[in-house]
């Protein structure tokens, strides 16, 4: 994959990161306004800005992998929404983050660029 392909894939694995420390620290405090909010940002929607030339390059696995984790972003910000209940977004945010450590112990990327 190229330097840029493998920044924006970067860039997303950093985000989703940053958005779940963000849900976290959202239900700390009983913000589940801010809470859903971040979990929408990485759900399904954000799909679109992946570059279709990375998605292209991306193995099967690692892909319904990353489809199955901004699904389950989707439900942290439907049931925050709905249910205001800390401890079942901890728990299902705890679940979503189970992908990102099958994938990151999967899965390694360097750009062949030079």
């Amino acid at each position: 994959m190229s330097k840029d392909e493998r920044n924006a894939l970067l860039l997303e694995m950093r985000t989703w990161l940053q958005n779940s420390q963000g849900i976290l620290a959202a239900v700390s405090i009983n913000d589940f306004a801010t809470a859903t909010k971040i979990a929408k940002s990485s759900g399904m929607t954000a799909e679109a800005d992946v570059p279709g030339t990375l998605f292209r390059k991306i193995p099967l696995e690692m892909k319904k992998l990353g489809f199955d984790t901004r699904q389950k972003f989707d439900e942290i910000a439907i049931d925050a929404e709905r249910l205001k209940d800390s401890q079942h977004t901890i728990k299902q945010l705890s679940t979503a983050m189970n992908n990102c450590i099958a994938c990151h112990a999967t899965y390694r990327f360097a750009d062949t660029e030079k």
